[in-house]
């Protein structure tokens, strides 16, 4: 059976965060705990002032990322887990048995997407877990259904490749993609750079990322 993942367009994201709205929604998270995030990154610098204090952008932009758990192909969290709390399916989608979780948070320290989420309430660790219920009547993901720009998409990993050959594992500011093997394809902003291999290149120092 062929790995599930996500696709998502840097391009057609406006930042309107309807994603992690449904997420929220459909998994009944409180305030301050999320699933999937959006993350707006700035790259370029500014040179200045010159004597009229105006300072002059040089190749200056923003977009935004939507990023939860990647269900990696060797994913860190489940490797992590004293408890063998966290599984992976035969369609690659992982998810965590909270029969089994201890809620030690060692599968949140080792992800480098910051996808666990630890439920206070309950003790436990949780994460996305691709709408599993909603894939088995053949539904779509929450977050997927709710992108109003169709920036979303998700699928066996190897079709979503076919449909968008120019899409990359990895923009700044994620992880390596060596780490994990992420099931995630980007199709980055059109004014970010990448080599026709998907590795980075000419990338300004001047990156700041945050969450929004």
């Amino acid at each position: 059976m062929s790995q599930y993942g996500f696709y998502f367009s840097a391009d057609r994201c406006v930042t309107c965060k309807a994603c992690v709205i449904a997420c929220k929604d459909k998994n009944d998270l409180k305030p301050g705990r999320k699933f999937r995030k959006v993350y707006t990154n700035g790259i370029g610098s500014w040179s200045g002032p010159d004597e009229n204090g105006t300072y002059t952008p040089s190749k200056v932009f923003s977009y935004s990322l939507s990023i939860s758990c990647n269900h990696c192909a060797d994913p860190a969290c489940q490797k992590n887990c004293p408890a063998n709390a966290i599984g992976k399916r035969a369609d690659g989608i992982v998810f965590i048995d909270r029969d089994l979780c201890i809620g030690c948070g060692n599968c949140s320290s080792a992800c480098p997407y910051d996808a666990p989420s630890f439920d206070k309430d309950a003790m436990k660790m949780e994460k996305c877990d691709f709408c599993r219920d909603l894939l088995g009547v053949s539904e779509t993901p929450a977050c997927v259904a709710a992108c109003l720009m169709q920036a979303l998409e998700y699928g066996p990993l190897d079709r979503l490749g076919i449909l968008h050959p120019e899409a990359v594992q990895q923009v700044a500011p994620l992880a390596d993609p060596a780490q994990t093997n992420p099931s995630l394809l980007i199709t980055p902003h059109k004014k970010y750079e990448v080599s026709s291999s998907g590795a980075l290149f000419n990338m300004p120092e001047e990156i700041q990322a945050y969450e929004k």
